[in-house]
């Protein structure tokens, strides 16, 4: 290959998932700048990304049942006993943080369901992994990058990493071999493995 000729590289990341790896198996905090320096000068100085997203997960603005966590200037938490409110103004100076760093942030709001036969009780979901599969097929249909990277620890992306391979595209996984399915090891062209990296991000 011409080394003029840079390769075109989107990564998808699941920021909630790859976060909390860094916390729980490194103590570490997370440097999402750092990773985006470490992707695109990884093997070669001729990569160039065109863009990099972020999904990230926000906890529920309202309780089951309820009309609701935020009146007017924002998030309340006087009748939030599990501190969503104050939860989700985090999450939202994060993701606000994230963009003003150049990332683009896909914000997804978590949504209740019972979670017991009766629907006495709940708990709060995500649905990160079908936003980001539906827009890993649609965008890289539309832009056909050269290379794809993906951060997940979710088995579930290998059928898309197979979907994207059939069509050109060189897709690889950037995570830890701890928390790194096989199923997905296994679909994608290569995988680089971000463990020495974490491990030069601050301690917590």
């Amino acid at each position: 290959m011409n080394r003029s000729q840079k390769l075109s590289m989107l990564v998808f990341a699941d920021e909630v998932a790859m976060s909390r790896n860094v916390a729980r198996n490194f103590n570490r905090g997370m440097d999402w700048a750092a990773i985006r320096d470490y992707l695109v000068d990884y093997g070669s100085s001729w990569r160039e990304l065109v863009e990099m997203a972020l999904y990230v997960s926000l906890f529920p603005d309202r309780l089951p049942g309820d009309e609701g966590l935020e009146t007017g200037g924002g998030p309340t938490v006087g009748s939030d006993p599990e501190g969503l409110g104050r939860r989700r103004l985090t999450q939202l100076r994060r993701v606000s943080l994230l963009e003003k760093q150049g990332f683009l942030v896909h914000a997804l709001d978590m949504r209740w369901v019972p979670s017991s036969i009766k629907g006495d009780s709940f708990r709060y979901v995500a649905d990160i992994d079908i936003a980001m599969a539906a827009d890993i097929i649609d965008v890289c249909f539309q832009i056909r990058p050269d290379i794809v990277t993906l951060m997940t620890s979710e088995p579930g992306y290998a059928h898309v990493a197979r979907v994207l391979r059939r069509r050109g595209i060189r897709v690889e996984v950037a995570s830890t071999p701890q928390v790194l399915p096989d199923a997905l090891r296994r679909s994608v062209n290569g995988f680089i493995d971000l463990s020495d990296l974490f491990e030069s991000f601050e301690a917590l």
